[in-house]
């Protein structure tokens, strides 16, 4: 069963299905963005929300070293522990310590003589440090150096076992004084593997599962944390804060390094966030995204079926009509009910059928007014011959209206020509620069301004390739080649010249980047003649010269001339002219020379500037500015401004 395409249905269910199709993926496109900027903001305010999370933490943690220094100084502050240490009551003060301690069995208290020695030290029976025994740690004797010295701290400590085991603590240091005398140090050290129970609850206050990881120990607080030996000396080793997002899988971590006092690691601190929150969040999103994305596209469909009846259904009575009308039958009559423009098409196809009648007389009477017909066809033939003539250079429409020349294909002839080429330079970025309307403005004044210089020294205009211009002397009128290659010298002179008082009146006009052109001569033999087929065909040259002269002109400095040794050997006695040297040219077998005229030998004595194959050449003649004509004030002017750009590209 062959199953028909899009472009095989009648033009009703085409529209039907292609507006339903176009709006259905508008409606996905739009809801697909939606949905992932959604599941993005969902994701910041989880990462903000677990951030802020991170901070309380901090907070807490700082506060609980508040709380450990308040005790710490309450107990240093006990009248009965001033006197057994003062009274050097060992035995006492260890027992004092250990009932204290009982009370507090989260602390481990320690205290040292002012030799700095450890005095008594207790802790709960279970802790690490009083099953392995410790070791003063170096944080632990700094503390107590400070303490010593009447300073007060409580900070993150990394403490040591006996066997070397470091164990992160918060410890707090307050001198012991009695009558102004320091009698020693308490030390007071809140051992963080030892209090599982306080990250409970701090997990609890934030509303996250919080632990701490220590490298070589079960994790602190929540059973459910756990990281790798690798990824856990990864992070500590960096001492980086971390955050970890998977709201679709895991859920949110966030790790930080707590470090001691003087920036050394005590352990990883880990709030894990579940995602299920955000998840159900995103699902329900999703859930009413797709919810109106099916009711959107049934709603459009209805509309796109109704709007489509509405609008095809008189199209296709108004074809039927059309249909019994093209047959020739002109008594049917198409009957529309809608008053839009459809309807006025219905009744003016009635007009029309009415009309066929008065048609069908008033071509009877154009039959027998032939003759003022063939009159007014004349005319018009004389009027296109007239607009015809515009798109022939003039030599070529004056050879063939005359007779001179035929329409045929079959002849051509070899013929010593001149060819000219000119281009626009950089009109690409010119014709960004400006509005389309501007530009043909300009580019039409251009060739223009170029056509009747180029007619004024009796061109042929071959052709305009957009900004290009082609021209060639010596065909269909030949003088001599000397004659030809003059005028096309001249002519390319005169078109530089008239360019740069375009520029200025564009410039004036606020065109920011004006035309500069470039343009190469050739003289050599050609092939002329009608190129093409029967159908359609054009009067021009070809041949290895005219090539030549195109490699000229694309090898020329902006608003200058490049000729050729052949056309240079001809005009050489009537301008003035600099050798430039030899080039060699894409598609030009052997390295050529080239010239470049600068005026006629008559037309001024006054100084000029020559540039080109890097060389800046200045003539010797010597400028009179008092004696010098407004005209040559701007040539010179317009030289000085080419070498100094010729100066910044070199």
């Amino acid at each position: 069963m062959r199953v028909k395409k899009l472009a095989d249905l009648p033009l009703k269910p085409r529209l039907q299905l292609t507006f339903t199709a176009i709006t259905a993926l508008t409606v996905m496109v739009l809801s697909s963005f939606s949905l992932a900027f959604f599941y993005s903001s969902i994701q910041a305010m989880a990462v903000t929300d677990l951030k802020n999370k991170d901070e309380i933490a901090q907070t807490l943690l700082e506060s609980k070293k508040s709380a450990i220094m308040d005790y710490a100084i309450n107990l240093a502050s006990d009248k009965t522990l001033q006197l057994l240490l003062d009274l050097d009551i060992k035995s006492k003060l260890s027992q004092l310590l250990i009932a204290s301690a009982g009370k507090e069995r989260k602390y481990h208290l320690t205290v040292f003589n002012t030799k700095e020695a450890v005095y008594s030290d207790v802790g709960y029976s279970n802790s690490q440090l009083t099953l392995e025994g410790r070791k003063i740690s170096l944080a632990e004797q700094k503390l107590v150096t400070r303490a010593i010295s009447g300073d007060r701290q409580s900070v993150f400590s990394q403490l040591s076992t006996a066997l070397g085991q470091a164990v992160p603590a918060i410890s707090a240091a307050v001198p012991i004084t009695r009558d102004r005398r320091i009698l020693g140090v308490l030390v007071v050290h809140f051992v963080l593997a030892d209090n599982p129970e306080f990250f409970h609850s701090l997990g609890e206050a934030l509303g996250v599962e919080v632990a701490l990881h220590v490298q070589n120990s079960k994790p602190v607080g929540s059973p459910i944390l756990s990281v790798s030996s690798k990824e856990l000396l990864e992070m500590v080793s960096s001492g980086e804060h971390f955050q970890k997002v998977d709201l679709i899988g895991t859920g949110l971590d966030n790790y930080r390094v707590l470090k001691d006092e003087s920036g050394g690691a005590l352990g990883l601190l880990h709030l894990y966030q579940n995602g299920d929150y955000f998840r159900q969040t995103f699902l329900t999103a999703l859930f009413f995204y797709l919810l109106f994305s099916i009711l959107m596209m049934a709603a459009i469909a209805f509309i796109v079926i109704k709007t489509s009846r509405l609008i095809l259904d008189p199209i296709g009575t108004l074809m039927t009509g059309v249909q019994k009308i093209s047959e020739g039958d002109l008594r049917y009559e198409i009957l529309l009910k809608v008053e839009d423009e459809i309807g006025l098409l219905g009744r003016a196809f009635n007009e029309m059928r009415l009309s066929l009648f008065e048609k069908i007389e008033e071509i009877n009477q154009l039959n027998q007014s032939l003759e003022a017909k063939v009159k007014d066809r004349t005319e018009q033939i004389e009027n296109l011959n007239s607009k015809l003539r515009h798109y022939l250079s003039p030599q070529v429409y004056a050879s063939l209206v005359g007779g001179e020349r035929d329409a045929s294909i079959e002849k051509h002839y070899r013929k010593k020509l001149t060819v000219f080429f000119s281009d626009l330079v950089n009109f690409t970025a010119t014709s960004d620069s400006m509005e389309p309307e501007d530009l043909s403005s300009i580019l039409n004044n251009y060739l223009d301004q170029m056509s009747k210089i180029a007619l004024a020294y009796g061109g042929t205009i071959d052709k305009y390739v957009g900004d290009a211009i082609m021209v060639f002397f010596g065909d269909p009128e030949f003088t001599s080649d000397k004659d030809h290659a003059v005028r096309a010298v001249g002519m390319s002179l005169d078109m530089l010249s008239k360019l740069d008082e375009l520029r200025d009146e564009w410039v004036a006009k606020g065109v920011t980047l004006p035309f500069h052109v470039r343009i190469g001569i050739n003289t050599g033999y050609c092939t002329v003649g009608n190129f093409g087929s029967e159908t359609k065909m054009d009067y021009t040259i070809i041949g290895n010269n005219v090539n030549l002269a195109a490699r000229y002109e694309a090898a020329a400095e902006k608003d200058t001339v490049l000729i050729s040794h052949e056309t240079y050997s001809l005009v050489r006695d009537e301008f003035e002219i600099v050798e430039i040297g030899e080039f060699t040219l894409k598609g030009i077998p052997s390295p050529v020379k080239a010239y470049r005229p600068l005026r006629r030998k008559a037309a001024s004595k006054k100084g000029w500037i020559s540039m080109g194959e890097g060389k800046l050449i200045f003539l010797t003649h010597k400028i009179d500015l008092s004696s010098a004509s407004a005209e040559e004030r701007k040539l010179l002017k317009r030289q000085l401004e080419d070498a100094a750009d010729f100066l910044e590209d070199a």
